[in-house]
């Protein structure tokens, strides 16, 4: 088995959460924080080229199994509850599935993964002095934040708890990227009814798709006539002789 150098970073109050309750889930979450990429990559699956994003890797549960030990059964389990409590999100691809592992760079410094000496005096500083690492409290409060920002901007107050659930599973590129997209998207959608609703925004990933604004001009407006009105003659201007242009016409062709 190869060896890959550097170090992943695991808070103190991992000891708070359900996976250390349980030494075989426990040690199937920090294999997990080892293999995910800690810098973008580009990987040969099923004969594609896929792109692996840092804070990403590509498994199977055979892998799973095979790597930690977990039972089939305990390793779906295992999975399935990682996505309940938001710690991953996981996308299918046949044979082989993409786990995401949310909120990754909040808590990775970025560089760890390299074994670099600067990145290790980061981790070392961070943990003396409590400034640089952000623990798991700060990071939830920094999050829930970020989300009634973006809930207050998007204005329309449709299944608040299902849509927070879903923020809180995405990564810091794409909360950003939702924030920036929303003012300008309920600009184009003055129309609440609309408007998409905030959970099939974010599940749509709609913050990459295209503003498309209203059309305000609207059709020509036209004058209605009065029943016994008659559509007026266009005016002619004085002198205007139609049997004069006429003959002229003749006269050219």
């Amino acid at each position: 088995m190869s060896r890959i150098p550097g170090y992943i970073l695991l808070f103190r109050s991992i000891k708070d959460n359900w996976v250390w309750r349980d030494p075989e889930f426990l040690k199937a979450w920090i294999w997990l924080l080892l293999k995910a990429n800690y810098e973008d990559r580009e990987t040969i699956m099923s004969g594609n080229l896929v792109s692996v994003k840092r804070g990403e890797l590509i498994t199977s549960f055979n892998s799973i199994c095979m790597e930690t030990g977990l039972s089939m059964k305990r390793a779906r389990t295992f999975i399935k509850n990682l996505e309940k409590g938001a710690m991953i999100r996981r996308e299918k691809g046949g044979k082989w599935a993409r786990i995401i592992i949310c909120n990754y760079d909040s808590y990775q410094i970025a560089g760890q993964g390299k074994g670099t000496k600067g990145a290790g005096k980061r981790a070392n500083r961070g943990q003396a002095e409590g400034t640089t690492l952000i623990n798991s409290n700060e990071l939830n409060e920094r999050i829930n934040a970020l989300f009634e920002s973006w809930w207050d901007a998007y204005d329309k107050k449709r299944g608040k708890v299902k849509t927070q659930k879903k923020w809180v599973s995405l990564t810091d590129s794409e909360r950003e990227a939702g924030k920036e997209h929303a003012p300008r998207y309920v600009k184009s959608t003055p129309d609440k009814s609309k408007r998409k609703d905030p959970l099939t925004y974010i599940n749509g990933r709609a913050w990459e798709d295209e503003i498309i604004h209203p059309n305000t001009q609207g059709p020509p407006a036209y004058k209605k006539l009065n029943g016994n009105a008659k559509p007026q003659e266009p005016s002619l201007s004085p002198g205007y002789d139609p049997n004069q242009e006429i003959l002229e016409l003749n006269a050219a062709l």
